[in-house]
């Protein structure tokens, strides 16, 4: 039976374990507890960016991980948890980062904003994970590269604030009138 499990199954080597336990705890330090401390600000100032931000944002991010994952288009270390490794990020520094582009947006009163918020914000997130590909804790392959990462990261931003234009205008606004019983004439 012990011939038909894969590799790795197997005991792992000494000190494997500990240094794969310190790249995962990096990833929810840098990919989920600091951008919290962000978002914690950002529930307090602005509660609906956060509201709108938060689920999308994070399907979006999931929804993108995985596949990129899947397709083997980049590797995030410790690379044998597969998608484990993004969680920190899906949950973290991705809606927390839509939530204060979606916040910026709201607050300005320039119109052409939201497609410059939106190349920013993804430009932002570009920079922080070039930082990852250089201190090797992210791999390309298959032909992905770090101006796909920009394309993606503009296709989902830009996927988060359509679904915040449309929630706002039609949930939000409309949210105090759901639910409220009507006064009969008896």
């Amino acid at each position: 039976m012990k011939e038909n499990l894969p590799n790795q199954l197997e005991k792992p080597k000494s000190g494997q374990t500990a240094t794969e336990v310190i790249k995962l705890l990096i990833n929810i330090i840098a990919g989920f507890l600091v951008p919290w401390i962000a978002g914690a600000f950002l529930i307090y100032w602005d509660k609906k960016a956060m509201l709108l931000a938060f689920p999308s944002g994070g399907f979006m991010s999931l929804l993108f991980n995985d596949f990129g994952v899947y397709t083997k288009w980049w590797q995030l270390h410790p690379d044998h948890m597969e998608s484990v490794t993004t969680i920190p990020f899906n949950l973290g520094i991705y809606p927390i980062v839509a939530g204060w582009m979606l916040h910026f947006i709201f607050t300005t009163r320039f119109r052409f904003n939201a497609a410059l918020m939106i190349a920013a914000f993804a430009a932002l997130l570009t920079g922080a994970e070039f930082v990852y590909v250089c201190l090797d804790k992210i791999q390309y392959g298959n032909g992905w590269n770090i101006g796909w990462t920009y394309l993606s990261y503009i296709l989902a931003l830009g996927a988060v604030y359509g679904y915040s234009f449309m929630t706002s205008r039609r949930i939000l606004n409309g949210a105090s009138r759901v639910g409220r019983p009507t006064r009969t004439s008896i």
